[in-house]
């Protein structure tokens, strides 16, 4: 047997992210017009990127904010990923948002707030359609993604959170292992690495993780502001349609994902669901072949994004529910 299909085209790399970019990222992508670096804030380090076909035309757009445990990452690592989603008939924004570090809780939803006006203020100039927006992301940006969708939509809960709104219709949600209740990773932080993520995450906030009573404690601090960590509370029947993928062995992201979909399933919101099933036979149906089930979420977006804009128009938003293998060794490389 070969021994690189044997292994899978990870192992062949130092980082997954390098296997998939050597299968996806490619110097041109013919009729693409890619402009970097555009500043949507008063911060010159926090800028997006906008991936667009050339032939000038009103176009959807699909906003993106990256993952990073939110105290990391960079717009640079979606570009292989975002560059191709932007080849089909809507244009793509790479968001670059600050890390927990420099913008500590809720500083991070401000900055996409912000991200989302400059949409807004800029759609004429660059010929985006203010009525027909998707937003997304992987990790934590699926969490900030959610927030801005929920912000956008409850003016009151925005100005709890001190985000500036925009005049603009999200039509849905593309959503990459995110964790969508960090209420729950705070009140049972019984870790180190549990305090420590949420430490960093909002650490003005999340004063007392230390403290022998955390619920009543961490409460106690800014009750209102904690509760608006749950964003699984503010689901309701007027929620964008949600493409949302997950692995059932990453224990981070699952629970939280698992309760996030019985939300939407309560309030009747339309949701495609793609899910990675951990299986121990390594000889299963896709194997070890990582970037193949990569290839998969991402077409499976790619068609959730076409029909959400109605660019299939013989297709209209449905639920939709799609399983696989993945085996328990992988999720380790992931």
């Amino acid at each position: 047997m070969n021994i690189k299909k044997r292994l899978g085209i990870y192992k062949i790399y130092k980082e997954p992210h390098m296997a998939l970019e050597s299968i996806y990222k490619v110097p041109y992508v013919r009729g693409l017009r890619v402009t970097k670096n555009l500043k949507y804030c008063l911060d010159p380090n926090l800028t997006l990127d906008l991936f667009e076909k050339r032939v000038p035309k009103i176009r959807p757009i699909f906003i993106y904010f990256h993952g990073g445990g939110f105290i990391s990452g960079d717009k640079s690592k979606r570009e292989w990923m975002l560059k191709h989603l932007a080849s089909n008939d809507y244009s793509v924004i790479n968001v670059n948002y600050g890390t927990s570090i420099n913008y500590p809780y809720p500083n991070q939803i401000q900055n996409c707030a912000l991200a989302l006006k400059w949409v807004e203020e800029n759609a004429i100039k660059y010929s985006l359609d203010l009525n027909n927006i998707a937003i997304g992301g992987d990790g934590a940006g699926a969490f900030l993604a959610t927030q801005l969708a929920i912000l956008n939509a409850d003016r009151e809960y925005a100005k709890k959170l001190d985000c500036v709104m925009s005049n603009v219709n999200i039509k849905g949600l593309v959503l990459l292992r995110g964790v969508y209740d960090l209420t729950r990773v705070a009140l049972k932080a019984a870790t180190i690495h549990g305090k420590s993520i949420m430490k960093k995450i909002a650490p003005k906030l999340i004063t007392a993780l230390d403290s022998e009573d955390n619920e009543e404690s961490i409460m106690g601090i800014n009750e209102e502001m904690f509760k608006l960590l749950d964003l699984t509370a503010f689901v309701n029947k007027k929620f964008p349609s949600v493409y949302i993928s997950v692995y059932d062995s990453d224990s981070f992201a699952y629970d939280t994902s698992k309760e996030f979909i019985s939300k939407l399933v309560e309030h009747k919101v339309t949701c495609w669901k793609v899910v990675g099933i951990t299986m121990k036979n390594i000889f299963s149906k896709l194997g070890y072949d990582w970037a193949q089930k990569r290839r998969l979420i991402l077409k499976e977006a790619n068609e959730f994004l076409l029909t959400l804009f109605n660019l299939k128009p013989k297709q209209k938003i449905h639920n939709r529910y799609i399983q696989y293998e993945v085996d328990e060794k992988e999720l380790l490389k992931y």
